[in-house]
């Protein structure tokens, strides 16, 4: 995955309304972020954003047999990195396909209740109602047990998860570029 940092800086910056970034999520984010999801069960992990596959990477690493990461990635030249980086593995679907459109996804994958949501999205570039459509779709997917699992860069959205989250914890990651805010939050 190293040779693709340099691909993936190339393409926030010229894609930052889209992609929110100027680096990849450093290993110790992925880490901080994977620390809440429980492996040693089957579980159906949404993963929203690819970029360059450093989360899902880590993730098909510590996924169990019979679980399932169902991956997003709406830039074209993100999309192609990631699929040609990524081990092939029966675990994983890529999707070139909305996040705000997450619903028809599921829906045509017959997936009726998703373990983990975990995201990069960059919820500050979007429009208060595309961030409350991604929500409420979010909640209706997540299981009762379920998390959604958030890297962000700023508070600025904190307000708006907890309104549609009962239960918000967030982490500090200093050791990223900007240093990262992780939301690990249950309905």
């Amino acid at each position: 995955m190293k040779g693709t940092k340099k691909e993936f800086s190339k393409e926030a910056f010229k894609s930052m309304r889209q992609t929110g970034a100027v680096a990849a999520t450093s290993k110790y984010s992925v880490k901080k972020m994977l620390s809440a999801i429980d492996f040693s069960k089957d579980i159906v992990i949404v993963e929203l954003g690819v970029g360059n596959g450093v989360v899902t990477n880590q993730l098909l690493d510590k996924l169990g047999p019979n679980s399932r990461v169902i991956a997003l990635e709406i830039n074209d030249t993100l999309f192609d990195l990631a699929s040609s980086t990524l081990p092939e593995d029966g675990r994983i679907t890529m999707h070139k396909h909305s996040a705000f459109d997450i619903d028809n996804l599921l829906d045509d994958l017959g997936v009726g209740q998703v373990d983990y949501f975990v995201s990069t999205l960059p919820l500050t570039m979007f429009k208060k109602e595309d961030n409350n459509k991604l929500m409420t779709k979010m909640c209706h997917y997540l299981k009762p047990s379920g998390k959604y699992i958030q890297i962000q860069y700023s508070p600025l959205k904190y307000p708006m998860i907890k309104r549609y989250f009962s239960k918000v914890k967030v982490g500090f990651v200093a050791a990223n570029m900007p240093p990262a805010l992780v939301y690990f939050c249950t309905v």
